[in-house]
């Protein structure tokens, strides 16, 4: 059985999701130091590490990792904010569940129309269906013809309602013929700044918790 320490130094420094207690994505962060003694961990920004915060001492909170040794496995480490400083948070360890990371883990269904505004740098406008969304891609079904290796581009693309407006970009990895002369596509994203990332990881969260409401 792996220790909670050797795990901890494990993602030490590495690229984290924190996480409200209902799931909500609020910042990349990363584990600076850990008290394993007092089980007390310190979270600051990825980014930016003088970013000032401002949370409130008791409030629950997630880390969001992936292990270095096994990519397919990740961690979710759940505590309380038991001090918040202007540049960190100093988080007391409650526990460290290890799951199974599986492809569908940060891919939430979407089924609404779009249009994809530019092809290999060439304005287009061509219409599509975007199926799911994901942390690293988007999968879209369309009468266009597009060949792996393509980049899409989609603009002033809203995944959710009062959503971030994206921009993003993607390139076709995946392709498969559907009926009715319709074409599947899987695109992974590319080029994407931290802040869209972020805006991104706040939108497939919110859809996973209306998603959740909607099935109470």
């Amino acid at each position: 059985m792996i220790s909670n320490d050797a795990i901890i130094s494990e993602i030490m420094d590495s690229r984290c999701n924190v996480l409200s207690d209902n799931n909500q994505f609020l910042f990349f962060g990363k584990i600076a130091y850990y008290d394993s003694i007092n089980q007390k961990i310190r979270v600051e920004d990825y980014y930016q590490p003088n970013l000032r915060m401002c949370f409130y001492s008791d409030t629950p909170i997630k880390l969001h990792a992936t292990r270095k040794e096994n990519n397919k496995e990740f961690l979710l480490i759940e505590g309380s904010i038991s001090l918040s400083m202007d540049t960190y948070l100093q988080i007391t360890l409650l526990r460290i569940l290890k799951k199974e990371e599986s492809r569908c883990y940060f891919r939430q269904n979407v089924m609404e129309p779009s249009l994809i505004s530019f092809v290999n740098q060439k304005a287009v406008g061509n219409p599509c269906m975007i199926i799911n969304i994901s942390g690293s891609g988007i999968a879209i079904q369309s009468k266009s013809i597009y060949e792996v290796g393509d980049q899409l581009w989609f603009y002033n693309q809203r995944f959710c309602n009062r959503g971030a407006v994206h921009n993003v970009k993607c390139q076709v990895v995946r392709k498969h013929t559907l009926e009715n002369r319709q074409y599947f596509y899987g695109c992974q994203f590319v080029d994407m700044k931290p802040r869209e990332e972020e805006n991104l990881f706040r939108d497939i969260f919110a859809l996973q918790a209306a998603n959740r409401c909607a099935h109470k």
